[in-house]
């Protein structure tokens, strides 16, 4: 039985199973090899399409943040000229009755509401006959203000930087002008929640 385990036949297929068996060896390291390099190469792929995907989204909430900022200054520049008109009405009555005491009480009312930094009664000769600022009373509006905003015939309402909005509306008699309603309003920015990071 000695002889079996010890013979040129014998020993020539062990010589065979250990080839057979580096070459399986040899495969599986190949194999996990590719397998590895393969998961790399989708990892690092998906890494670029999140980045790209990251990217496309940050100029998307930028592009909105935009679009929310422009629809809320319109909004503000509607609602102006919305109380532009009733208001040039209360004041029309009074400059008619010639009654300043009670435009500026008028005035200073309506200042105080949020935004609203001054508001300014320009009699037709371009003088300044209420203000919320009462240094400006009596001066002539061309130092303080654009001669357009004295000429326009409706409500034209003026951005300056996204920051303020300046209302110029006519205040009409009867068959003439009597002068013009400026008010001047300032824009809050608005705020926006945090894009979360992942």
């Amino acid at each position: 039985m000695d002889n079996l385990s010890t013979s040129p036949r014998n020993i020539s297929s062990v010589k065979g199973g250990d080839s057979i068996t580096k070459n399986r060896k040899r495969t599986i390291i190949i194999s996990i090899g590719v397998v590895f390099i393969a998961i790399a190469i989708l990892w690092i792929w998906k890494q670029v399409q999140l980045n790209n995907l990251r990217d496309e989204s940050a100029k998307e909430y930028e592009r909105l943040q935009t679009e929310a900022q422009h629809a809320v200054i319109k909004t503000h520049e509607q609602h102006l000229r919305v109380m532009a008109k009733p208001f040039a009405w209360v004041v029309r009555t009074e400059m008619m009755r010639n009654n300043i005491s009670q435009i500026n009480q008028y005035t200073n009312e309506l200042i105080q509401e949020k935004n609203i930094q001054s508001i300014i009664i320009v009699n037709d000769d371009g003088k300044i006959v209420s203000s919320t600022n009462k240094k400006w009373e009596g001066k002539f509006y061309l130092t303080v203000g654009e001669e357009a905003d004295l000429n326009n015939d409706s409500t034209v309402v003026r951005n300056l930087k996204d920051s303020v909005l300046v209302m110029s509306t006519p205040i009409m008699g009867l068959n003439s002008r009597l002068g013009t309603l400026m008010l001047t309003y300032s824009l809050t920015a608005p705020t926006y929640a945090a894009v979360r990071e992942q």
